[in-house]
């Protein structure tokens, strides 16, 4: 559901603010987007869609309303979108946009960040996200089941690369100068066709490790599974976790 602007750590007002600073002050702005923030095309193509709601709309239906009633029309707004993560980056592609040939903006839309490819150095990562979680508590034998189909196909893009493509979108930006007609460059940062990572992959992958490196203090042994049946996760659930 959609949470209360002051709950999340600042507004879109604030950064509409900060934005009017900028003007004529900087020579590149790079607003970080994901991939995932049009879900519901195939394919991601790189421009700006229509957005699925006005984000000033949004924002004071979420100031306005009671936790209830934004639980209640949560998914009438979300629409095709799988979750408010998605929709919420939709909408702030379009608060920046509004700054269309008044700010050097550039909009990148990385995929998964996932560990390093090179540097600090290979496999680097500071947090549990993503695909690093799931193998954690895999090896730990904390997961036992996974609701998904094992097919299901993840793109992952490594931090260092997202990085790199940062800099480079920033780079070319900020070697031009800025007229009132420009549009805003944007660019996908993501593996797309080019390498392909699905759930049993990484389960498997995860298997393999575990066998050759087993984590200390495990739980329990490896044995995750996938299933489609969410009858028969909620049984695997309430059976391994007891």
């Amino acid at each position: 559901m959609f949470f209360k602007p002051h709950l999340i750590g600042g507004k879109p007002i604030a950064t509409v603010s900060v934005a009017t600073l900028l003007i004529g002050v900087i020579v590149s702005f790079i607003h970080v987007s994901t991939s995932y923030s049009n879900t519901n095309r195939d394919p991601i193509e790189e421009i700006m869609y229509p957005p699925h709601a006005d984000w000033r709309d949004t924002l004071q239906v979420c100031e306005e309303l009671d936790d209830h009633t934004l639980q209640v029309l949560t998914p009438k707004y979300l629409g095709e979108l799988p979750n408010t993560y998605v929709f919420t980056k939709q909408l702030a592609e379009h608060v920046v946009y509004e700054y269309k040939g008044k700010l050097p903006i550039v909009i990148v839309r990385p995929s998964i960040v996932i560990s390093s490819l090179i540097e600090p150095f290979p496999g680097w990562i500071d947090n549990f996200n993503g695909p690093v979680g799931i193998s954690i508590a895999c090896g730990k034998g904390i997961l036992r089941t996974i609701y998904s189909r094992p097919d299901m196909v993840m793109d992952y893009i490594p931090v260092d690369v997202a990085i790199k493509s940062f800099i480079a979108a920033s780079w070319i930006r900020g070697t031009k100068e800025l007229e009132p007609t420009d549009d805003i460059p944007i660019y996908n940062s993501c593996a797309g066709d080019l390498f392909n990572v699905c759930i049993n992959d990484i389960v498997e992958f995860g298997k393999k490790t575990v066998n050759i490196i087993p984590f200390d203090s495990m739980l329990w042994t490896f044995g995750t599974t996938i299933t489609t049946s969410l009858f028969l996760y909620n049984i695997k659930v309430s059976y391994f976790t007891k």
